[in-house]
């Protein structure tokens, strides 16, 4: 492993946190004690950065988060982005005119907020049974009654459109759709439930390009952690990949290395070794 890592990444759900959604006393110790000896340590998710549970954001060594899967990276100090993505609103509302002939919650992130049609949100526990989405929805997001007509009036572009449902089959159908229209567009999925589509520009990897130039940093001084195929393009990217052994077999198969599941604290373990704690 190369010691002249500067810059630490790592997805959150299912990488970061356990299945429980949790940040374990060891995994902060961990990525504290790497603060300390002077790395940048990078919330790297597809959450936006007041999605991220209030125990990372309150931590006061994290400066950058690469949010959004990357069609943003956010400067926590100083509430700006040094690098976004967007997708065109009149892209955006296309787009919504073809997920919308799919039975699914479909909502947008722009501006670093979510926002979703408050007729599909109201009935989110109809389309899936995962906890997590049902209250994310239910907490994080404005719901309008005409979500193409309120991005076309209030933005430019969005950072991120999301679907959720549990019939991987829509998920499958509703990615081929899009495809047609928007083949170049960066389908993924964070979570066995949903089905989230950014800008051909975006992605974990070349946010965490641009965020390593701006600190004057090579990518071989950058050590990433994932489990999802949001993040593979972040460990292609970097110095050290690394994979979660709860991975999908995508992930490992491109991770230079892989660690302990999410809930072995395999971040924890990894940086532990990398500080020689």
């Amino acid at each position: 492993m190369n010691k002249d890592i500067r810059l630490i990444a790592t997805d959150l759900d299912g990488t970061l946190l356990n299945s429980r959604k949790e940040l374990t006393p060891r995994t902060l110790r961990a990525i504290k004690r790497a603060a300390e000896a002077g790395i940048e340590f990078v919330p790297a998710t597809g959450r936006f950065y007041r999605g991220c549970p209030e125990e990372l954001r309150k931590l006061p060594f994290i400066r950058y988060a690469v949010v959004i899967n990357g069609a943003c990276v956010y400067d926590v100090k100083n509430d700006s982005f040094i690098h976004r993505t967007d997708i065109p609103a009149a892209d955006a509302v296309r787009i919504f005119d073809i997920v919308k002939n799919f039975p699914a919650e479909y909502e947008c992130y722009a501006e670093g907020w979510g926002y979703a049609p408050e007729d599909l949100a109201s009935r989110i526990d109809e389309f899936t049974e995962s906890d997590f989405a049902r209250r994310i929805v239910k907490t994080l997001r404005t719901t309008v009654s005409d979500l193409s007509a309120y991005v076309t009036e209030h933005f430019d572009g969005v950072h991120k459109i999301q679907m959720f449902t549990d019939d991987k089959s829509v998920l499958a159908a509703a990615t081929r759709a899009v495809h047609e229209v928007y083949p170049d567009y960066l389908i993924t999925h964070a979570l066995d439930c949903n089905l989230e589509i950014n800008s051909p520009k975006a992605g974990k990897g070349n946010a965490l390009q641009a965020l390593a130039s701006h600190l004057g940093l090579s990518m071989d001084q950058v050590m990433v952690f994932g489990d999802g195929n949001n993040d593979i393009s972040m460990l292609k990217a970097a110095g050290c990949g690394v994979a979660m052994a709860n991975a999908m077999p995508e992930v490992k198969a491109v991770a230079d290395r892989v660690t302990l599941s999410c809930d072995e604290e395999g971040v924890a373990a990894a940086i532990e070794e990398l500080l020689g704690m």
